[in-house]
């Protein structure tokens, strides 16, 4: 892969379009803050 930078670029591509449809920016977020919250919740 390091030798061929077009299949690096598809990886890539393919990657950040696979996050996007499954998961997307909107759905991490939300995990990440429900993930905080239950911390906090937690008792110390």
């Amino acid at each position: 892969m390091a030798a061929d930078p077009d299949l690096r670029r598809t990886m890539g591509e393919r990657a950040k379009n696979f996050y996007q449809e499954n998961f997307g920016r909107d759905r991490s977020v939300a995990r990440i803050v429900s993930l905080i919250e239950g911390l906090n919740a937690q008792p110390s």
